[in-house]
């Protein structure tokens, strides 16, 4: 798909307009006559022998008059009832299409205006041909993005009286709100003022009492069906937000530049045939090679990976001006070669599977690991051999479990080493000073990395994982979260998918291929904007306390007193007084509530339960990057509890980009205020008034001729 580009084509029409405007209209019948220069020119001649009609309108409207005149007519015409009116007649066919909600963090940008204009256009369409139409605009108000302006505002303020405590989470979530509050209110009435389709007095926000009474039963829902589970696993973390991520909210910086180092690890246990070609080499150590992006994990390695059925070399190499032995992958000599020179000596060939018993010592400790098969390992780069820390990698996490490895997480939510690591390293930060650490430790001739071999340190620029929202890297760490099953999903989820129109039919394998290869759906955040995970744990065990009675008890407290009794009220009163009164009768200490809140894509991926009447909607229109968020989110969840998809047809449009190319976003600062289109900027000469008639007319057309949106029909 073709990306949008809207700001060059708001210049090119600025440019029409003036052109337009210096068109002069007449009332007459001009009639050219040969005269000499030195004549005067005859100007009306024949007006007065032609009968037009006489008007007090002026030709042109300029300036702030065109505003006005707009906003009078959409009032006079009392557009605002259009919706309404038609929800009364008596019409057989109803479309529904679900608004998917725009986040509550500012004001609205150009890509807002392109999709509710497109969503308008198709609601007008079908409003012609006959239909009733379903449409309630909505607003994704939870999560981080909200929760840090909320701070950002706390910390910019002068008087200390004003600030809030940023320990207290009420306070926070105060904030929070107040501040999503007042964005829905600067979008809607922008909204308003395009001139779209619906009932503003009738909206819904994923922090209404009724949304989080309704969600939270669809959680229990989806637990009770085995749907949603808890487990230590490695996920992505980002220690500048402080809070675990689900895939979905991660983008990926392609100049990502990460410390790349070649070790050589001593082995043991060699098997005879090695030990064999090396008789003729008296105490010649013999190391294991690995490569790394990520040194700040090797305090946490368990195991080394080697491929079964690659082949694999023992060579003999000069390093330090010492001969050493190693072990390397035959396929990537090439990479050996780049760090020891071309005098390398290869003794003998063998299938990784001989090395099934081979033993090394542990990069930063005195202790041996083992070499497993891994399926995962490739001969892209490195060495063949892959340096295995299960609480810091997918992959690695698997593997672990499989030759039942140890799962160790030493890092906390800060992104630090914890104490009882290493002294030198306690308390460093993974991604900046701990890696520099890990490095010199290995350097050292003595100490915990002293028998280890630093073969060759670089810096290597890769694809890497970042934060969306802080724009930092993250790392991958493994703890206690909670999980929606996806691999119980996803094949009813594909299944679903086959009877859904997805338009343009281009881009239908994107979401099928990003369903497919989505690992696991992490729906716990360590923050507190937002809806809070019904768990409570026990007081002994820490197991999780957690039924579908207990969850409709806390929505039935939440929906009467509001999402923050969460943090208000005791567990006495969170949990149902029979459950209560049972736990007492038997001298047992109550369950102790969980903090976490849920993902706000779980968020918005329940609006089809919260919201819609209908058992699905006959449209869910929005850019392409929702393949991979909300058209996913809701799909799992709606295929979990009803069995098929929400939506009979997904039409998904591209981004908007600036001049350069690059997609417009809030972080880049490239976006362009429609305001300054309907109403004008400060400088009216600069940026003159457009009204919403040519943001519409800009938008819908501009997006027809820079994708291929127009090759296919709106659904009929």
């Amino acid at each position: 798909m073709r990306p949008l580009c809207v700001s060059s084509h708001l210049t090119t029409l600025r440019s029409v307009i003036k052109v337009q405007q210096r068109l002069v209209c007449t009332s007459c019948i001009c009639h050219v006559v040969d005269k000499s220069p030195d004549s005067p020119p005859e100007r009306n001649k024949y007006s007065s022998t032609v009968l037009l009609p006489s008007t007090t309108l002026p030709l042109r409207v300029e300036g702030i008059k065109r505003l006005h005149n707009e906003q009078h007519v959409q009032q006079a015409a009392n557009f605002s009832s259009l919706y309404e009116w038609q929800r009364k007649q008596k019409r057989e066919q109803e479309f529904v299409l679900h608004d998917g909600p725009p986040y509550a963090n500012g004001r609205p940008h150009i890509g807002h205006a392109v999709n509710k204009i497109l969503k308008d256009i198709t609601l007008r369409h079908k409003l012609l041909r006959g239909y009733k139409v379903h449409y309630i605009p909505g607003w994704d108000c939870h999560g981080l993005p909200i929760e840090l302006k909320a701070l950002q505002q706390n910390r910019k303020k002068k008087n200390t009286k004003e600030k809030f405590n940023e320990k207290d989470s009420l306070q926070i979530r105060a904030a929070a709100r107040k501040f999503a509050e007042e964005a829905v209110k600067i979008q809607q009435a922008e909204f308003e003022r395009w001139g779209l389709l619906a009932n503003w007095d009738n909206v819904y926000h994923t922090f209404d009492a009724e949304y989080v009474n309704k969600q939270l039963h669809l959680f229990a829902h989806l637990y009770e069906g085995g749907n949603i589970y808890q487990d230590y696993k490695p996920v992505y973390f980002s220690p500048s937000s402080g809070t675990s991520l689900a895939e979905a909210e991660l983008e990926y910086n392609p100049h990502h530049c990460s410390p790349s180092i070649y070790v050589a690890l001593p082995v043991s246990n060699l098997p005879h045939f090695m030990k064999d070609k090396l008789t003729e080499y008296e105490n010649l150590n013999t190391y294991v090679a690995v490569w790394t992006t990520t040194p700040w994990t090797l305090p946490t390695n368990e195991a080394i990976c080697y491929s079964p059925d690659k082949l694999y070399t023992l060579a003999v190499v000069k390093c330090n001006e010492q001969l050493i032995a190693l072990i390397w992958a035959e396929e990537l000599i090439h990479e050996l070669k780049k760090i020891v020179g071309e005098d390398i000596i290869q003794l003998c060939s063998f299938e990784g599977s001989a090395m099934s018993s081979l033993k090394y010592r542990h990069p930063l400790a005195e202790r041996l690991c083992p070499c497993v098969p891994g399926s995962h390992v490739t001969m892209n780069k490195g060495t063949g051999l892959v340096h295995t820390a299960p609480a810091h990698g997918h992959d690695d996490f698997i593997v672990a479990l499989e030759h039942k490895l140890p799962v160790e997480c030493i890092i906390d939510d800060r992104g630090c080493y914890q104490a009882g690591v290493n002294p030198i390293l306690e308390g460093k930060r993974v991604l900046e000073e701990g890696n520099e650490a890990v490095i010199q430790l290995l350097l050292a001739t003595g100490g915990s990395g002293g028998p280890s071999v630093l073969l060759s340190r670089d810096n290597f620029t890769h694809s890497y994982p970042y934060d969306w929202r802080t724009k930092k890297p993250v790392i991958i760490r493994a703890s206690k979260q909670w999980f929606i099953n996806t691999e119980n999903l996803k094949g009813k989820a594909l299944t679903a998918l086959k009877d859904v129109s997805v338009l343009p039919s281009s881009v239908q394998a994107g979401m099928t291929g990003l369903l497919e290869r989505r690992p696991y759906w992490c729906i716990s955040r360590q923050r507190v904007w937002g809806v809070p995970i019904p768990v409570f744990y026990d007081a002994t065990t820490c197991l999780p306390v957690v039924s579908r009675c207990i969850v409709e008890h806390v929505a039935k407290v939440l929906l009467k007193h509001g999402c923050d009794s969460w943090w208000k009220l005791g567990e006495e009163e969170l949990l149902p007084p029979e459950f209560v009164k049972e736990l007492e009768q038997q001298g047992k200490q109550l369950p102790q509530k969980g903090m976490d809140i849920l993902d706000i894509w779980f968020d918005s991926g329940s609006s089809w339960h919260s919201v819609l009447n209908s058992p699905s909607a006959d449209l869910y229109l929005e850019g392409v990057d929702q393949f991979n968020g909300w058209f996913q989110s809701s799909l799992l969840t709606s295929v979990a509890v009803t069995g098929k998809a929400p939506y009979k047809s997904l039409y998904v449009h591209g981004f908007t980009l600036d001049e350069a190319g690059n997609k417009m976003s809030k972080s880049l600062g490239n976006v362009i205020d429609p305001v300054v289109v309907t109403d004008g900027g400060k400088n009216l000469q600069k940026d003159p008034v457009y009204g919403a008639d040519v943001l519409r007319y800009g938008s819908t057309m501009r997006i027809s001729a820079t994708t291929e949106l127009l090759q296919h029909q709106l659904p009929s």
